[in-house]
């Protein structure tokens, strides 16, 4: 299924034979494998999205830019670590949104343009470390974080529109680092699989 977008991918999601996202590997790695596939008659790694946009030439190959690739084998991966708190996969947990007044920031930006809030003040914790968990801290963006100051949500009347919570396995792997045809690969794979635990 070709990409729409000729967006610039860092890496090529790689995702195992479940189609589980496993992890990131050079474009440069990837069309090396898709190609020596070709030049076997096999094909043991298999492009699942592209972008038909960008091209990998030689004189007896004409690649599309592999965006999401099956590499074979199952993969089991270790759970990531969620004890730390970064705001890359705070931003991604909601979604690149302020959640007191939904303005949209756009990932690459979202260093520049959001905050990281603590729901209940940090102030009201022994320590700063001990305020900054994933069930107390949310995405806002400057002003609302200003607005708010270091008031609980009733005394300042501004509630989040998600209940924080700890990220998920793929937001705390990926978060930033994946294009929007990635990030529609692992939505779709998230659906199917909540639809097959049904």
């Amino acid at each position: 299924m070709p990409c729409k977008c000729a967006s610039v991918s860092a890496g090529v999601l790689t995702v195992d034979v479940n189609s589980q996202p496993v992890g990131l590997v050079a474009v440069e790695v990837a069309v090396s494998r898709i190609a020596c596939d070709v030049n076997h008659g096999v094909e043991t790694v298999k492009p699942l999205v592209v972008d038909e946009t960008r091209r990998w030439r030689s004189q007896h190959l004409d690649l599309p830019t592999p965006l999401v690739v099956r590499w074979p084998g199952y993969v089991e991966l270790p759970d990531g670590d969620r004890s730390v708190v970064s705001r890359r996969v705070l931003f991604a947990r909601d979604g690149y949104e302020c959640q007191y007044c939904g303005f949209k920031a756009t990932p690459g930006k979202a260093l520049r343009q959001l905050t990281l809030d603590h729901v209940k003040p940090a102030h009201l914790f022994p320590s700063r470390a001990a305020a900054t968990t994933w069930d107390n801290v949310t995405t806002a963006c400057f002003a609302c974080n200003n607005r708010k100051g270091g008031r609980l949500p009733m005394q300042a009347g501004m509630w989040p529109r998600t209940t924080p919570k700890a990220p998920e396995f793929v937001q705390l792997r990926f978060a930033g680092r994946l294009t929007e045809a990635q990030r529609n690969y692992i939505r779709d794979y998230m659906r199917l699989e909540d639809d097959l635990a049904l």
